[in-house]
């Protein structure tokens, strides 16, 4: 009413003034397979490149971690999410802080925790079937 203007849609990183908290700076766990690399499999740092740039979800990241699916906590992510394929990422709740994220649910499960689960894994290449040991591969569209 005082002629002033109130930014309410706000880009992260931000901080919550009700709670002091700074949202918007994402954990990103790529889950990989050495069996399953370049050129075999899709290059799983694909999802870096989309996910931060400014053109797309400009998503700011805090720390980023590469886990095989052999390492304890490779095996300890795959069975606390379910991840039957690899490569993959996992996006941690503080993803939930971008408005983009209705966009991301085509491709990511969101998990009771919120993290986000990248799930549609046939959209960027061939991967790896973990219930099956099998690499998949996906016919390259002309």
């Amino acid at each position: 009413t005082d002629g002033s203007y109130v930014l309410r849609l706000v880009n992260p990183p931000y901080i919550n003034l009700t709670t002091g908290k700074l949202r918007g700076l994402v954990d990103l766990t790529y889950l990989v397979d050495k069996s399953c690399t370049p050129p075999l499999c899709y290059n799983v740092s694909v999802h870096r490149e989309i996910l931060t740039s400014p053109q797309s979800f400009a998503v700011k990241l805090e720390k980023e971690e590469t886990v095989d699916v052999e390492d304890a906590q490779g095996k300890e992510l795959i069975a606390k999410y379910n991840i039957t394929q690899v490569p993959t990422v996992i996006l941690y709740e503080e993803m939930s802080a971008y408005p983009s994220t209705p966009a991301l649910k085509q491709f990511f499960s969101v998990e009771k925790d919120g993290s986000y689960i990248f799930r549609r894994l046939s959209v960027v290449g061939n991967y790896k079937d973990l219930a099956t040991g099998q690499i998949v591969a996906i016919p390259q569209q002309q």
